[in-house]
C-alpha cells in the first residue's frame, strides 16, 4: 500500500479525519490527489512492464538463436582447421594444372618460327597474298638447305599498304623450327 500523507497541513484534513485514515480498521478510504494521480498511471505502468517483459523474452530468443548460430560456425572453423591439407592440395592440384597447360603451349609454340624484315606481297587478293608469301618463306627455307619442310604460314596484324608485318612459319615438329632457328643464327 502507497504511504499516506500524515501532515494535517499537507492533505487539508482535520486531526480527527487523519486519525481515521490512518487507523487499520478503517472502512474509508482516503488518498490525497498525488496518490490518486499516481494510482491512474498504474495501468500505464503494468502495460510498459509487460512490454518490456515481452521484449527482453524477444531479446533472450535473439540471443540464444546468436548464441547458436556462433557454435554452428566455431564448428565449420574447426572443420576448415582440422583439414588444411585438403585446401593445400587444392592449390597444388591448380598449380599443376597450370603448369601443364602452360607446358602444353610451349611445345605447341616450339615448333613456331617469327620471321621479320620480309616485304608484303603486292597482290590485292588476300588469298593470292597468302600463296605468294607461303613461296616467298619456302624459297627462304631453300636458300638456307632445309627442303620439303610442311609449313603453316600467316602474317601477324592487319593488313596495311607499304607495311611489313612479321610471318609466323609454323612447322610439323619443334625439332624443324630448331633447325631453322640454328642456321639463321650462323
Amino acid at each position: 500500500m502507497l504511504p499516506f500523507h500524515i501532515d494535517e497541513g499537507c492533505l487539508g484534513l482535520a486531526a480527527s479525519e487523519v486519525r481515521a485514515v490512518v487507523l487499520k480498521s478503517r472502512s474509508l478510504i482516503y488518498f490525497c490527489p498525488e496518490c490518486r494521480e499516481a494510482f491512474k498511471k498504474i495501468p500505464n505502468i503494468i502495460k510498459e512492464v509487460k512490454n518490456l517483459k515481452t521484449g527482453m523474452n524477444n531479446l533472450k530468443k535473439q540471443v540464444a538463436e546468436t548464441t547458436e548460430n556462433i557454435k554452428l560456425i566455431q564448428e565449420k572453423i574447426d572443420i576448415l582447421e582440422a583439414t588444411p591439407h585438403q585446401l593445400a592440395t587444392a592449390n597444388i592440384s591448380e598449380e599443376i594444372e597450370n603448369m601443364i597447360t602452360e607446358m602444353e603451349e610451349r611445345k605447341l609454340r616450339s615448333k613456331n618460327v617469327i620471321i621479320l624484315n620480309i616485304n608484303e606481297s603486292i597482290k590485292a587478293n588476300r588469298i593470292e597474298r597468302s600463296l605468294d608469301e607461303k613461296q616467298t618463306v619456302l624459297k627462304l627455307l631453300e636458300n638456307i638447305n632445309i627442303v620439303d619442310r610442311n609449313v603453316v604460314v600467316q602474317r601477324l596484324g592487319k593488313y596495311q599498304q607499304n607495311r611489313c608485318r612479321p610471318i609466323k612459319v609454323v612447322f610439323d615438329n619443334a625439332n624443324d623450327a630448331k633447325e631453322v632457328l640454328e642456321v639463321g643464327r650462323t
